[in-house]
């Protein structure tokens, strides 16, 4: 027993300051990290677009000679109507996209997450170290008990 408690406040002397000072450099990381990540995204969300601007060209559109085909009874025309512009259907789809677009918002990012817990605090090797000592103690215990 007296020497489990001399082999804790060897390790306790040794490397739990230099354990704490890692975890701490971490955090701080950790948190400069997380502070980068939701101001980029806010400042994405924020920054203007830009939308390119095709000029027109020059085409000459191609003419087709009416034919005469009979219409269906009861069968409505899937033909444009007069007054319709195609420019002015595309603007406004456009205008859709881009007023579904401005009403997204952004969701909260997750921050840090908890460091709390025996493996997050010493750490997996750590935690073997100390297993194979005491695994070493309950030996020395026992032949020293049997002698």
């Amino acid at each position: 027993m007296v020497l489990a408690l001399i082999c804790m406040g060897i390790y306790a002397a040794t490397q739990l300051p230099e354990l704490r000072q890692r975890g701490s450099a971490a955090n701080e990381t950790r948190a400069a990290q997380a502070t980068e990540i939701s101001f980029a995204a806010s400042q994405t969300a924020s920054a203007p677009t830009a939308t390119p601007i095709m000029r027109p060209t020059n085409t000459p559109r191609p003419t087709i000679a009416p034919t005469s085909t009979p219409l269906l009874a009861g069968v409505a025309s899937s033909t444009p109507t007069e007054g319709f512009d195609p420019s002015e259907a595309t603007q406004s789809a456009l205008m859709t996209e881009f007023a579904l677009a401005a009403s997204v918002t952004v969701g909260p990012t997750s921050t840090l997450l908890p460091g709390t817990g025996l493996a997050d605090e010493i750490g997996t090797p750590g935690l073997l170290v100390m297993a194979v000592v005491l695994v070493v103690v309950i030996f020395l215990v026992r032949r020293l008990r049997s002698s």
